[in-house]
């Protein structure tokens, strides 16, 4: 296991904005519930306002064998303790995840969405290669903040942009959530040439765009 989201956990704690109580490895459901159920429901980062009526649940997803994990133990705490019925989930995720797993995530929070969760996912580290991520999560704690062109304020900020609408109406609101892999593609696999002409065509139709940017919709 490696440091990188302990690290990650330390700055989100340290730079915590103005209104706002940052907490760490939080517990979503009580003890007795995580003795009997046999796994433990700790968050990453708990952001909460100091108005008490807001707080926001992060996880980080730097190199997870299993996206889901975090999503489904939120949405059985949601499920199970009306106090986070008006808190937000986010996930962030690490070009070092797999594309497929990434996919599977997003497809969860879209899940989650439907189940009435306020959830979104977005990115973490999207600087950084595949490659980098797993290099940076390799070194011991103390290395990690010399690693060039590592901002966790950007993380930070990435979070707060995404919570806040940028349109909100009586029954519904607009966020911009940012969820580009520009590290992560799907594998090459060659054309057959009988296809190529068709894939031409379809290209010059449809090119393809280098990234984009999801709009996710509250509720």
């Amino acid at each position: 296991m490696g440091f990188l989201a302990e690290y990650l956990q330390t700055m989100f704690k340290q730079q915590c904005p103005i209104g706002w109580t940052c907490h760490t490895e939080q517990r979503l459901l009580s003890e007795t519930f995580e003795r009997r159920m046999g796994y433990s429901s700790r968050v990453d980062v708990l952001f909460r306002h100091n108005d008490g009526r807001h707080a926001v649940w992060v996880e980080f997803e730097v190199s997870r064998a299993d996206p889901v994990a975090n999503h489904a133990k939120f949405l059985v705490a949601h499920a199970r303790n009306s106090q986070l019925h008006h808190d937000t989930f986010i996930s962030m995720v690490s070009p070092h995840v797999t594309y497929g797993r990434s996919h599977l995530a997003a497809n969860m929070i879209f899940l989650m969405r439907k189940m009435g969760v306020q959830s979104f996912q977005t990115t973490l580290l999207p600087q950084f290669t595949a490659a980098q991520i797993k290099q940076l999560n390799a070194l011991s704690i103390d290395p990690i903040p010399m690693y060039p062109d590592l901002y966790p304020d950007r993380e930070i900020e990435r979070v707060f942009t995404l919570i806040a609408p940028v349109v909100a109406t009586d029954q519904r609101r607009l966020h911009f959530v940012g969820n580009i892999r520009m590290a992560s593609v799907p594998p090459f696999r060659a054309v057959p040439p009988k296809d190529r002409a068709r894939a031409d065509s379809a290209a010059t139709m449809f090119p393809r765009h280098r990234g984009s940017a999801a709009c996710q919709r509250g509720s």
